[in-house]
């Protein structure tokens, strides 16, 4: 390295660093923060220019000075590090202590251009005169970026190839437009985006006109939040708005159900269906008992029987509609279960000592009647059975019969026949 070094003579390296201080580069005093190079500001608000540097042990500022390009010097005032401009620009010396920075108050457009911080340097080592020198835009604006009208939100049917958004920007300059999607930029495989300048008849303002592009738009990504962001540039006021993108969708998940379904319903019960869906926009729903309608465009997907009755029988089913479809489903049935008569309890009572009966227990009349007639009816059995005993045996000789028992009869006991 050092053999490399002594190749150069002394007046060369003399020359190479008188250049670089021509070129406003020096071996130890350096800038450590520039303002922006352009800044567009707002009439009537302060503009402000900082800068920063570093220099050596050995170096001392000379010289500090604020310029405004183009223009002669003009008073400035001092208030610790910071200049502020009086009339249009500036020329004075300073002693600054590593930072200078120049405010201009109330701009107006007369102080559009260019801003120069001039820092000039003594270096005792080696010995030369060090200069800094950087400059700054400025540009005074009327207005910030203003979108021509509030954008609506944007409706789109699930399944569609794509939705355009667009939003119009006017401005003193082109506005820049540049789109955002949950506080991060867009992502333009997902989301093009394209940017134009657009004729603005009878008005000398720019506008600009910017198109965001949703491809295959899916309930997924429903109310996502879209902002557009104008700005004239980097360092510029700015102004936002924001748009939905709402999805719409046909009714999907429809069922209908209620707690009373495929059991039997008393008398007089009260009975309620309940149909739902999900859908965008919300649907309404339409009730039929056996095919039959019974209420139409329910909003809140009920139906309340009152009370129960045998009319009521049957098949419930409900159809959810809106604005993009409509669809049927089948589901609760309910059948009516006959009353049923209970007896009042048995109080036993005293009738006669050592005898209770319970209260309603005599047999109605028509009870006696069926026992009586069960009666007559065995009277009459029994007769018809005797006369046809009685008919047979006289068919066998019933005097013969009863003459030969008694013959033996009278023999069994020793008596002699006659």
């Amino acid at each position: 390295m050092a053999t490399w070094f002594t190749k150069f003579s002394p007046s060369c390296i003399i020359t190479f660093y008188l250049s670089l201080q021509l070129a406003g580069i020096t071996w130890g005093a350096y800038f450590t923060r520039k303002p922006p190079s352009l800044q567009y500001v707002l009439k009537g608000n302060n503009a402000t220019f900082h800068w920063e540097y570093n220099v050596t042990s050995s170096q001392s500022l000379s010289l500090g000075q604020w310029m405004k390009v183009g223009s002669t010097a003009a008073c400035i005032s001092k208030s610790g590090n910071t200049v502020v401009i009086i009339s249009n620009v500036l020329c004075q010396n300073f002693a600054l202590e590593g930072q200078a920075t120049l405010i201009l108050k109330n701009v107006t457009k007369s102080l559009d251009g260019t801003y120069e911080c001039d820092l000039r340097f003594i270096d005792t080592n080696p010995p030369g005169l060090p200069v800094l020198q950087n400059s700054a835009s400025l540009l005074v604006v009327n207005k910030i970026p203003t979108f021509v009208s509030p954008t609506p939100n944007a409706t789109v049917i699930e399944g569609s190839n794509s939705i355009v958004i667009t939003v119009n920007v006017v401005g003193d300059y082109l506005p820049q437009i540049t789109w955002y999607k949950n506080n991060a930029l867009v992502n333009p495989t997902l989301y093009p985006t394209s940017s134009k300048e657009i004729p603005n008849s009878g008005n000398s303002d720019k506008m600009a006109q910017s198109n965001l592009t949703v491809l295959s738009p899916k309930r997924n990504i429903n109310n996502n939040e879209f902002i557009a962001k104008a700005t004239y540039g980097l360092h510029s006021p700015t102004s936002n708005t924001s748009v939905k993108l709402i999805i719409w969708y046909g009714p999907a998940s429809l069922s209908i159900a209620s707690a009373d379904s495929g059991k039997g319903v008393s008398d007089g019960q009260s009975v309620t269906v309940t149909c739902t869906a999900v859908s965008n926009p919300p649907s309404t729903f339409t009730f039929f008992h056996n095919n039959s309608i019974i209420l139409k465009n329910s909003a809140s997907g009920v139906l309340t029987i009152p009370s129960f009755s045998r009319n009521d029988s049957g098949n419930y089913s409900c159809m959810a509609v809106n604005e993009v479809s409509n669809a049927t489903v089948d589901g609760v049935w309910f059948l009516y279960a006959e009353p049923i008569t209970t007896s009042s309890p048995t109080v036993m009572t005293p009738t006669s000592p050592g005898r209770t009966t319970a209260p309603g227990s005599d047999l109605q009349w028509w009870i006696w009647l069926i026992i009586a007639l069960g009666i007559l009816l065995l009277i009459i059995i029994a007769v018809l059975l005797i006369c046809i005993i009685k008919r047979y045996f006289y068919s066998l000789n019933f005097l013969l019969l009863v003459s030969l028992l008694k013959q033996f009869l009278l023999s069994s006991v020793g008596y002699p026949l006659q």
